[in-house]
């Protein structure tokens, strides 16, 4: 395997969990969702930021790491670590109806308790989450290409797991 250490970014439903796990099986590579440490788990519900210092250290120490595999949606200053050292970055393409599907399945599987979650999802944060997923291509999908640019840094982009592993080498 070429690259041991990966980023992942995508909207949400875009397969990032879903291929991060793949690749972690694959090449026993840590993974670390990025959503885990941006807000914080212990209220059990979705909206609250957790503390950017704690974010930021348990960020700094995962990357410390010889091989990791970082996954998520953000394009910020805090998370410009990872992609500066990332041996490939991954940008997953996925339609935005495939997205929808995905994001519909996992919230009724997670409200029949068919699949865990590690907080409560409500009807209100569904609905955000898919008007959400409406506006990332027009937004923070170019937010994200312009962030990593800036850094210098080219995006392998891949619509299938089959994709990814053959840019992951």
């Amino acid at each position: 395997m070429a690259h041991r250490k990966i980023h992942i970014f995508g909207s949400t439903g875009s397969g990032k969990s879903y291929i991060a796990d793949i690749l972690s099986r694959k090449y026993n590579i840590p993974i670390l969702n990025l959503d885990d440490i941006f807000w914080d788990n212990s209220d059990g519900y979705f909206g609250i930021k957790a503390d950017p210092e704690k974010r930021d250290k348990t960020l700094n120490d995962f990357l410390d790491n010889s091989s990791w595999i970082v996954e998520g949606i953000y394009h910020h200053d805090w998370i410009s670590r990872s992609f500066k050292e990332a041996d490939i970055i991954i940008g997953l393409i996925a339609p935005v109806w495939v997205r929808d599907m995905r994001v519909i399945q996992r919230f009724l599987k997670r409200k029949m308790g068919l699949l865990q979650s590690k907080k409560k999802e409500t009807w209100a944060g569904f609905f955000s989450l898919l008007k959400w997923n409406h506006g990332y291509d027009g937004d923070n999908f170019i937010r994200t290409k312009d962030f990593v640019s800036k850094l210098n840094r080219d995006i392998v982009y891949c619509k299938s797991v089959n994709e990814v592993l053959q840019a992951v080498g």
